[in-house]
């Protein structure tokens, strides 16, 4: 597999921290859609005279890593039940829980909610819909 530490960049300020190509504003996935698109090497260093061949290998083998990266965390999160908290771009954050923790939480949320609260809750949706607003706090004090 290409080596692409060098190759591969991730900036803030550059592509919304998505990763480039040695900081340019190309990106990874740029190269993977070119690709898919059937465009050959060729084809994509004639369009963007600034990539190399070896440009194109390192998001080839960056994308490799990174779906690797993600099959592992897939694995850890469902041996140990235990939720992976995931950072991404601007500051946002995911949380990557197993079937079975997500089972637990729909579990607990069925527990939590009566008839009498999800009937609440689905005419406030259904005013909503309608154009009217309603907040949080005057669902609570509603009596439907």
């Amino acid at each position: 597999m290409a080596e692409y530490q060098s190759i591969i960049t991730i900036n803030p300020q550059i592509c919304s921290g998505k990763p480039t190509i040695r900081g340019m504003r190309i990106s990874v996935y740029d190269i993977l859609d070119m690709l898919a698109n059937k465009m050959s090497f060729t084809d994509i260093i004639e369009d963007f005279p600034e990539l190399t061949e070896e440009d194109i290998l390192a998001a080839l083998s960056y994308a490799a890593d990174a779906q690797l990266d993600f099959e592992n965390l897939i694995e850890q999160v469902t041996l140990t039940n235990e939720p992976i908290f995931i950072s991404g771009n601007n500051n946002q954050t995911a949380v990557l829980i197993s079937e079975a923790m997500w089972e637990e939480i729909q579990e607990r949320m069925d527990t939590m909610f009566t008839a009498e609260d999800e009937a609440a809750f689905a005419k406030a949706m259904q005013e909503k819909q309608q154009g009217q607003s309603i907040s949080f706090e005057e669902l609570k004090c509603k009596n439907y």
